[in-house]
C-alpha cells in the first residue's frame, strides 16, 4: 500500500499511513530566479482586436476601408491585423475582399493561431539540492515571493539559505525549455519551438512561503512533508524529497535560520516533541 493518503480537505494528519503527525514548521524556502527573453513559436488564441476584425468579416463587411470605418482604426492598424490573420490562415482575401477560411467560425470558440512571440518570462529552480543532485527546472509566475531583503525584516521568521548556485548558460537553457513551459502556458499557449532564451538578469534568490509536516512512525523514523501556504496548499513533492533528505543527514535545522533572536528554543521543542512521540510509540 502507498504512504501516501490523498485528503481533499487538505487534513495532512493522516497523510502517511501507520505515522502521528508530531509538529510542524512555517518556514521560507529558496528559489534562484533567472530573468529570460525568450522567443518562441506557439499556437496562441488570438486578440480581442483580430476577433473584432473576424467578427466584421463574418457580418458581410468585407473591405479594409470598410472595417476601418466600423472600428473607427487607423488604417495602418487595419492592415497589420488582416495581414496576420491571413497569415495565420484564419482570413482569406480575393479580389480585395476578405472572407473566413472557416464558414463554421464562431467568436466564442478564440480560435488559435501559429505566432512567432519575443517576451520577458521569469525562470526558477529550488534554491536546495535535491537528492537525486539534478536541478528542478520550472517556469513559473513570483507573485507569491520575497526577496531576502523583505524577509529580514519580519519577526520570527524561519528560512532555509541555498545550498545551491549552479551556473546556467544560456545554451543550456533551450536544452531545458521543455520543462520549462508553465509559465507561458497560463496564456493558453501551445509551445511548437523554443528558438532562444536569452540570460536578461543574473540569478536572484527569492523566497516562498511553505509549511513542514514531522510525522513520527511506529519503527521509529520520522517522515517529512512540505506544502505551500496559499489558498491551495499544495504538496511540493520535490521540495519534500529534498527536505526529508536534509533531515536524514542531520543538516535541516543546521541549514535554517531566524530573523528573531530566541527562535531558535522553538526548533528544541519541536525536535523534544518529535522524540516524545517516538518513544511512546514503541
Amino acid at each position: 500500500m502507498s504512504d501516501y493518503k490523498v485528503s481533499m480537505e487538505q487534513d495532512y494528519s493522516q497523510y502517511y499511513e501507520n505515522h502521528q503527525l508530531a509538529g510542524s514548521l512555517d518556514v521560507y524556502l529558496p528559489l534562484i530566479k533567472m530573468d529570460l527573453m525568450m522567443e518562441y513559436d506557439c499556437k496562441a488564441p488570438i486578440s480581442t482586436l483580430e476577433i473584432y476584425v473576424c467578427s466584421c468579416i463574418g457580418q458581410g463587411i468585407t473591405d479594409r476601408y470598410g472595417i476601418m470605418d466600423v472600428l473607427a482604426l487607423e488604417d495602418t492598424v487595419i492592415n497589420h491585423v488582416v495581414d496576420e490573420l491571413i497569415g495565420w490562415g484564419i482570413v482569406g482575401e480575393e479580389a480585395g475582399q476578405l472572407y473566413l477560411t472557416n464558414t463554421e467560425y464562431d467568436i466564442i470558440d478564440k480560435p488559435k493561431s501559429k505566432q512567432h512571440k519575443r517576451v520577458n518570462a521569469v525562470w526558477c529552480y529550488k534554491g536546495l539540492m535535491n537528492a537525486d543532485k539534478k536541478i528542478d527546472t520550472h517556469m513559473k509566475p513570483i507573485n507569491h515571493t520575497i526577496s531576502i531583503e523583505k524577509l529580514l525584516e519580519q519577526e520570527h521568521i524561519f528560512y532555509l539559505v541555498p545550498n545551491i548556485l549552479i551556473e546556467v548558460k544560456a545554451e543550456e537553457l533551450k536544452d531545458l525549455s521543455p520543462k520549462m513551459f508553465h509559465y507561458p502556458n497560463q496564456k493558453e499557449e501551445e509551445i511548437l519551438q523554443v528558438q532562444s532564451l536569452e540570460i536578461i538578469k543574473e540569478r536572484t534568490v527569492v523566497y516562498e512561503h511553505y509549511k513542514i509536516l514531522f510525522f513520527s512512525g511506529v519503527e521509529g523514523d520520522v517522515k517529512l512533508l512540505v506544502h505551500r501556504v496559499d489558498a491551495g496548499q499544495r504538496v511540493d513533492e520535490a521540495f519534500t524529497k529534498t527536505i526529508q533528505r536534509l533531515y536524514n543527514r542531520s543538516e535541516l535545522f543546521n541549514q535554517m535560520r531566524h530573523t528573531t533572536e530566541g527562535d531558535e528554543n522553538r526548533l528544541v521543542e519541536l525536535n523534544k516533541q518529535i522524540g516524545f512521540l517516538m518513544a511512546t510509540s514503541k
